[in-house]
């Protein structure tokens, strides 16, 4: 029986303002159907930017991970208007969502349209930056959306790559290697740091380009390549799956499926070492390939309760059984979807992990739009952590990670290989791979 947890974290508040950084996606993208807003007190009516945080006082109760009462929202409101305004945090009269209202209400009497668009903002990412865990939410616009999407997507809008080549979009394969030659050519010889780092581009849009399955990859979505395979010795595949995007599965299915023609590949190394993860369902698609459809994958934590995720519809993989031996690389920076998968081969013991404990970051975002408008100009959603990931033991992934079962920071790591693997072929190019950085 899996195990449920509870002491997945205390409802605090700590509060302090987000600061700027790159943001990556970690979990599930949400369409977002919420429900027609609902006036629930006189000032929502009244006020649209009352409403507005009031909307995400109510999002917040029925999405976030852990449950939380009006009493628990209405103190992490009050201290989040206290830190936007700049001013003396006063107790509420009541910790009721009423109470809220009538504070909001308060607090913006008085200021100016402009300033109360503001200081209905900040409250909200206040709010949001302070849920467990810390950080991990925020208030998006418009333009952090189509961001995430991209992150989400593996696109690049700002990169061309037949452009690097000077070619046009869709340009034939032909034509790829002949305009590569011309330009590698030309810059090979140059010394400058400028033409080093075009021969660089131009190498990397050759290396995506030449490939059918990438460019065919390329040139329909414009996602650049996130698998990587080669041949470590006669017997052992080597794949590097270097990020999520929902383009891996297919990549990734594509090298396994290379493989079939090669019989004496019996061990599969599947590389997982800075990997941070993406969209949830590729977790759930890519353990349909070694459990078949509809199988239990993982379990997700929200407000109490453990939902049981199942595998994705893709068929179990007929080449997967050609390898008799499967190792999972992982490091610190192994994180999200990635850190599901690889506790789940563990679990099912179909695949041993190799390398350091995993991140531990075992939350799942999904992205919630706002319909209460407060400028004609911008729209706004949350990302709000919905669940909890939860690993083979019943423990939260986040905190936590996912230990390998050699772990090669200690010392004697290479003479416990042959605890778990029996092919020489196998352990020898683990003993040398789990040393070297990934191949991408």
């Amino acid at each position: 029986m899996r195990k449920r947890y509870f002491g997945v974290a205390v409802f605090v508040v700590v509060v302090a303002l987000a600061g700027v950084g790159v943001y990556l996606w970690h979990g599930k993208n949400s369409a977002g159907t919420a429900a027609a807003v609902q006036f629930k007190t006189p000032q929502e009516e009244s006020n649209k930017y009352v409403r507005f945080d009031m909307e995400a006082f109510d999002d917040i109760k029925a999405q976030y991970w852990q449950t939380a009462s009006e009493a628990d929202l209405a103190s992490l409101f009050q201290l989040s208007l206290a830190k936007a305004a700049n001013v003396p945090n006063e107790s509420l009269a009541t910790s009721t969502r009423a109470a809220v209202a009538q504070m909001l209400s308060q607090a913006f009497s008085g200021l100016s349209t402009t300033s109360q668009e503001q200081l209905a903002l900040q409250t909200v990412q206040v709010a949001l930056y302070n849920l467990a865990p810390n950080g991990r939410d925020q208030l998006l616009t418009s333009q952090a959306r189509t961001d995430l999407q991209n992150t989400v997507d593996n696109v690049n809008p700002a990169e061309d790559l037949y452009g690097e080549l000077g070619l046009p979009s869709g340009a034939s394969s032909a034509q790829v290697e002949q305009a590569y030659a011309q330009k590698s050519a030309t810059l090979a010889a140059t010394t400058s740091e400028a033409g080093k780092q075009e021969l660089a581009k131009v190498e990397q849009a050759h290396a995506t380009l030449s490939n059918p399955t990438n460019k065919a990859i390329y040139d329909r979505t414009g996602a650049q390549p996130t698998v990587f395979s080669r041949a470590l010795n006669a017997h052992t595949l080597y794949v590097d799956i270097s990020s999520v995007a929902p383009t891996t599965i297919q990549e990734f299915a594509a090298a396994i499926d290379a493989a079939s023609t090669t019989p004496a590949l019996t061990n599969l190394v599947i590389d997982l070492r800075g990997n941070i993860g993406g969209d949830l369902s590729f977790a759930q698609e890519f353990l349909a390939l070694f459990f078949g459809p509809n199988q239990y994958a993982f379990d997700l934590f929200h407000q109490g309760d453990l939902q049981v995720q199942r595998t994705g519809g893709a068929d179990k993989s007929s080449t997967l059984a050609q390898f008799k031996e499967i190792a999972v690389l992982t490091d610190a920076m192994t994180q999200s979807t990635a850190e599901l998968a690889a506790s789940a081969l563990k679990h099912d013991r179909l695949a041993f992990v190799v390398g350091s404990t995993t991140r531990g970051w075992g939350s799942v975002e999904a992205v919630i739009p706002l319909q209460t408008s407060i400028d004609p100009n911008e729209t706004y959603a949350l990302e709000l952590v919905e669940y909890l990931t939860v690993r083979y033991d019943g423990l939260p992934i986040e905190g936590n990670g996912v230990a390998p079962d050699v772990d090669t920071s200690k010392p004697d790591w290479t003479s416990s290989l042959s605890n778990y693997f029996t092919s020489p072929s196998m352990i020898s190019a683990l003993e040398d791979e789990a040393q070297k950085a990934p191949l991408h």
